[in-house]
């Protein structure tokens, strides 16, 4: 599992680059779709090992590529993300998806779990510089 932004070369970063449970997080995605024209990306989001509370969040166009921001609940430990555009194509990292482990803002993993709450989080959200 990555932690940081392993996964720059595929076009995929997270800010922060070291994503801290029950926090908000921008998602920048310049990856295969990106770059083979697609006009709209989503970015499939899944939470621990399972892909707890998997959506989708729509991204929105910026220089840099697709963005979008992601609240992360306590307690989850692992973030899970694959890409698709309106056609069906999927860009997840040849199966493998991309998997970010989280620490607990105190810096160490802890046995709290998430709970997700949609109040929180009401839409997909993105910066432009």
């Amino acid at each position: 599992m990555a932690k940081y932004n392993e996964y720059l070369s595929n076009g995929v970063s997270i800010d922060p680059a070291c994503a801290l449970s029950h926090d908000t997080f921008k998602i920048t995605y310049n990856g295969l779709l990106a770059q083979s024209g697609a006009p709209e990306v989503f970015a499939h989001v899944g939470f621990n090992a399972n892909w707890e509370n998997a959506r989708d969040y729509q991204m929105g166009r910026t220089p840099q590529g697709f963005e979008t921001a992601i609240f992360l609940h306590e307690g989850v430990s692992t973030l899970n993300i694959c890409f698709r555009d309106l056609a069906g194509n999927w860009d997840n990292n040849s199966g493998a998806n991309y998997a970010f482990k989280l620490e607990d803002k105190a810096g160490s993993m802890d046995t709290r779990y998430a709970i997700w709450r949609e109040d929180l989080m009401s839409g997909s959200y993105y910066w432009q510089e």
